[in-house]
């Protein structure tokens, strides 16, 4: 039985001579002309060895399993009878299969419980709805499965379009002196939260508090000048007025249009660094 394939379609007596083909070093106009000439040449004794095997019954599929999925079994059923040609397709599986295991355990029972030998083979319409029932189930959960995948792959994807947004509009020169203040006071709430929670002016660590805050910025402020405040939220308006009065001064020192390029730069480093560390920062949008 002689078969070549071509494309999805296997034709049925198309292998009548294997490797006459030579086509090494040989260009595209000679080798379509050297196919052409070799498909004349064997034609009639390829339509012979086909007549050979529509004779004998055409292509036999033969499946030693089930797949999961009904489609995978469909196609491999298509293989044989296409164009016309006569064929046939048989499939064998075992109980001890997966897709009987796990997903045909009725059917199992019920096998078991006739008391068959191992060695008889069993053909039931009972087994057969067996099997595609559970075919069913797997392509039910497969789906569910890929939707959540796509549901759980949109989160990623609106922080990457949050950030590349974000990106673009610093990019195109957004006024930043807001959002710069904005994130100073950010940071004087946080070294509050961590150096002055407490309700008892005693446990407050001033000296602490003073160190962080010139990491942020060249404070002025000392320990003596915010033993006096009775509240944090004094302590947070002397640090914020001493965060601001610092940014205006670099703010006339340098210029306005110098500043805003300086608060651009910083954003995006920040944004960049940020970005960098996150799980998505390495794909781009879809």
């Amino acid at each position: 039985m002689a078969a070549g394939e071509f494309g999805d379609d296997v034709v049925l007596g198309a292998g009548a001579d294997d490797g006459v083909l030579d086509l090494d070093g040989v260009g595209n106009d000679a080798i379509v002309k050297r196919f052409e000439e070799l498909s004349a040449k064997f034609a009639e004794q390829c339509k012979a060895e086909g007549e050979k095997v529509r004779e004998l019954g055409g292509l036999y599929v033969l499946g030693t399993e089930r797949h999961e999925s009904r489609r995978i079994d469909n196609q491999l059923r298509g293989r044989s009878g296409r164009q016309g040609d006569p064929g046939e397709s048989r499939f064998y599986l075992s109980l001890e299969d997966d897709l009987m295991r796990w997903f045909a355990t009725g059917a199992i029972e019920w096998v078991m419980g006739k008391g068959w030998d191992d060695e008889v083979p069993i053909q039931a319409k009972m087994v057969t709805r067996a099997i595609e029932k559970a075919q069913n189930t797997v392509e039910a959960r497969n789906g569910e499965i890929r939707k959540n995948v796509l549901q759980y792959d949109e989160v990623p994807n609106e922080q990457r379009k949050v950030i590349y947004t974000r990106r673009d509009q610093v990019l195109d020169g957004d006024d930043l002196r807001d959002e710069t203040l904005a994130a100073l006071a950010s940071v004087v709430d946080d070294l509050l939260e961590t150096h002055c929670s407490s309700d008892y002016t005693e446990d407050w660590d001033l000296e602490a508090l003073v160190a962080d805050t010139a990491t942020y910025w060249p404070a002025t402020l000392e320990p003596a000048g915010l033993s006096g405040a009775a509240t944090s939220d004094e302590v947070y308006d002397l640090l914020m007025g001493d965060a601001v009065s610092q940014y205006e001064g670099r703010e006339e020192e340098f210029g306005d249009e110098a500043m805003r390029r300086v608060e651009r730069q910083v954003m995006l480093r920040v944004i960049d660094a940020r970005w960098r560390d996150h799980p998505e920062g390495a794909r781009p949008p879809a």
